[in-house]
């Protein structure tokens, strides 16, 4: 004979914790939005039906198309039940998407850190700086920056020519390390004041505040978002194609130029490739952020 397990006080607590936490959310929601009443819920189901009615028609009109040019012939698929394909093609050339994206991940997110660290600085003229150099790599677009290291750079007075993948990581770098910075300069802000002021309070200086109390708090606070930003870095590293960069993309093109055929499957292959390596990024941030709100 079973016996009922009684919960205990600690767990009764628990739970009317988790329940009056709940209802705060749910009052909070419903002071930010109005609950739909039977004509909203009737035109979000009718906006639905139609999104996804016009969805579906573009699917078949492209999917018409293909067929009409003989794409979904499985001859054109074929090759990609071969090894060689694989081995000699798409997976080198997403181990070096790979390769130069993790690249970029460390070295940004090092020179973010640094950068937001030296816009907390109390000389107004390295705040100025560093506050420029997040405005520029956040605004000017990866593709100038690669031709400037591609065509300016080895022009005199630079004369500088760099290893092909450093044309790559060197503008995407730029870019990535003003995102990270943004991102943990927020994170800093978002933080009480009271920290600083409880670490000043036991003598400890404006470094060790940072190191010690402030900056701890704010990439982990931050870390679903920095995780995030990592799939417009992989994402990125198809601009690797302009440089003569062989990834993922650029072994696709060269695959489609071997074949003369299989122009879609290629494509929609190399798709699915971005699609699995950026998902499990995504995957992570979620996760992370899902644990965060947990704790």
């Amino acid at each position: 004979m079973s016996v009922a397990k009684v919960p205990t006080k600690i767990e009764r607590q628990g739970s009317e914790g988790e329940g009056i936490r709940d209802r705060m959310l749910s009052n909070e929601m419903s002071f930010l939005y109005d609950k739909p009443g039977p004509i909203a819920r009737r035109r979000i189901r009718v906006g639905s039906i139609l999104s996804l009615a016009v969805l579906a028609s573009i699917i078949f009109f492209a999917a018409a198309q293909f067929a009409s040019y003989d794409q979904f012939n499985p001859k054109r698929w074929g090759y990609f039940l071969d090894w060689a394909v694989w081995s000699g093609y798409l997976l080198p050339g997403l181990g070096r998407t790979i390769f130069a994206g993790s690249i970029v991940a460390v070295l940004g997110f090092t020179i973010g850190l640094l950068v937001a660290v030296v816009h907390t600085s109390a000389s107004r003229l390295f705040r100025v700086l560093a506050r420029a150099y997040m405005e520029f790599g956040r605004t000017v677009p990866a593709l100038l920056l690669v031709y400037v290291v591609m065509f300016v750079l080895p022009q005199p007075p630079f004369n500088l020519r760099l290893p092909t993948i450093w044309q790559l990581v060197i503008p995407l770098t730029i870019g990535a390390s003003a995102v990270f910075a943004e991102i943990i300069r927020s994170g800093l802000l978002s933080l009480p004041l009271g920290q600083r002021a409880a670490a000043e309070s036991l003598g400890l200086r404006n470094f060790q505040t940072l190191s010690y109390v402030l900056l701890p708090q704010a990439i982990r606070s931050s870390t679903p978002a920095l995780v995030g930003q990592l799939v417009g870095v992989f994402k990125d590293t198809a601009l690797g194609f302009f440089v003569g960069y062989i990834e993922l993309l650029a072994s696709g093109k060269i695959l489609i130029n071997t074949t003369q055929d299989a122009v879609l499957p290629t494509y929609i292959i190399v798709a699915l490739l971005f699609l699995i390596v950026n998902g499990s990024i995504s995957y992570l941030a979620l996760r992370l952020r899902g644990r965060q709100q947990r704790t």
